[in-house]
């Protein structure tokens, strides 16, 4: 167990650094969006990129995985979705977020670098493949559900294609596909790149931790707590409790990877959904509560479960 802490605490404390940083006002908003830029646009995709180009992508995928971890992600947003419509009657953009935020863990900033210091290099892949299809699957869906909602139900149509839009733009889903592309095809990387982006991945760790903290001081308060507990324990419990489920007795896969997959579906939800639900003004307080306060907790139960799961 202090083998397991002393590997997970330190990823906690910088993102309690970051928050430090950010509630004491060090850092400006110019100062936190700059380091998001760095990181989503620089450092995160040339990490993703280079291990993925020099994985073994041919013989190391498992489709039942995608099964098990989808499955089951897909089954929670739609019954915290669709409880949160027939009892609480929330509107649909409303419960989408919701949904969401119950299924879209943090595994770009906080599961990716965690899950690597659990399990090694060997964990790249099976988080990729959370962090591209979260996007392509979760997010899509929530951004044509918000699109259909803000245009009454009537352009749905529309709405597929301004999150198809937003998915093609995405630099994290071009370093993956081009990461895969060069793996599958077998095309050698030249020194000289392969160097550099290994220089700029080795900063995706640390600044995404301490962006991601300061992220949520900039944008986080702590409102109507009592109305999002739900939606943190469906986040922090009920995803990596179906998680499990599917990867040990519906899909069973690689114990390393059903670990991976847990872990990561116990992750705090993303401050992706924040930024969803600000642009389209749905549940944004609530949302940044719920944030907060996955992410504190979720220091106790992650690292619980990385004490179960992670080898010795």
């Amino acid at each position: 167990m202090s083998a397991i802490v002393a590997v997970v605490l330190p990823f906690f404390a910088l993102i309690f650094v970051g928050y430090a940083a950010g509630r004491s006002r060090v850092l400006s908003d110019a100062n936190v969006a700059g380091i998001n830029a760095f990181v989503f646009y620089f450092a995160l995709p040339a990490f993703l990129f280079l291990t993925l180009a020099q994985s073994p992508l041919r013989t190391a995928f498992d489709a039942n995985f995608v099964y098990a971890y989808y499955g089951a992600g897909i089954v929670v947003y739609a019954l915290v979705a669709g409880s949160s419509r027939a009892v609480a009657h929330a509107p649909v953009g409303v419960a989408a977020v919701q949904g969401l935020a119950a299924s879209f863990p943090n595994v770009g900033y906080l599961g990716l670098p965690l899950v690597v210091g659990l399990f090694g290099e060997a964990a790249v892949l099976p988080a990729a493949i959370i962090v591209a299809l979260d996007h392509l699957v979760l997010v899509a869906a929530t951004l044509i559900l918000l699109e259909s909602n803000k245009s009454g139900g009537e352009r749905l149509a529309a709405a597929a294609k301004v999150a198809l839009a937003s998915l093609v733009k995405n630099p994290l889903l071009i370093a993956i596909v081009a990461g895969v592309l060069v793996s599958v095809v077998g095309l050698p990387l030249p020194a000289p790149a392969a160097a550099f982006a290994k220089l700029l991945g080795a900063a995706a760790g640390p600044c995404a931790l301490f962006a991601l903290g300061a992220t949520l001081a900039m944008r986080a308060g702590l409102k109507a707590v009592g109305d999002v507990a739900w939606l943190v324990g469906a986040k922090l419990v009920l995803h990596p409790f179906a998680v499990w489920i599917a990867v040990r007795y519906v899909f069973p896969v690689d114990p390393s990877w059903a670990a991976v997959a847990v872990i990561d579906a116990a992750l705090p939800m993303a401050v992706g959904v924040y930024v969803v639900a600000s642009q389209y003004g749905v549940y944004t307080e609530r949302i940044s509560t719920a944030t907060v306060i996955a992410t504190a907790a979720s220091v106790v139960t992650v690292s619980a479960l990385a004490a179960l799961l992670a080898p010795a």
